[in-house]
């Protein structure tokens, strides 16, 4: 069985979280346009659109350097992700928590069984 460690480091690995990172990016984008467009009057909106805007940023900017292989920005993005995820945690409310909570638990799902389907194919391959 090959260690978790191994598929961690992977480059299909990383490839898959490059992915999630830049659709993360794409996702905090579009809602910080949809942000800009609604509420140009509203300062706590602008805030909120400057926000994500930089999310999207930092999102795309790791997922760039995870599919090149960077360890540092593996582990960055993880913290980051979890960071953001128990933040939001205590400050999102109703239906936001709610769409919170459904979308990180998708993302962690999808990893998740990501890893458990390369123990399974190194299992078959070794037999």
């Amino acid at each position: 069985m090959t260690p978790i460690k191994d598929i961690l480091l992977s480059p299909a690995f990383m490839r898959e979280v490059s992915i999630l990172f830049v659709g993360l990016g794409a996702l905090s984008f579009m809602f910080s346009l949809l942000l800009f467009a609604g509420s140009s009057a509203d300062p706590n909106a602008l805030s909120l659109a400057v926000g994500f805007l930089l999310q999207a940023i930092i999102y795309v900017v790791l997922g760039i350097m995870v599919r090149r292989g960077s360890v540092k920005a593996l582990w960055a993005a993880g913290i980051l992700f979890t960071l953001d995820t128990l933040l939001s945690m205590f400050y999102a409310t109703g239906s936001a928590f709610v769409t919170m909570i459904l979308g990180r638990g998708l993302l962690i799902f999808l990893m998740i069984r990501y890893v458990l389907k390369q123990c399974r194919l190194t299992d078959e391959t070794e037999s």
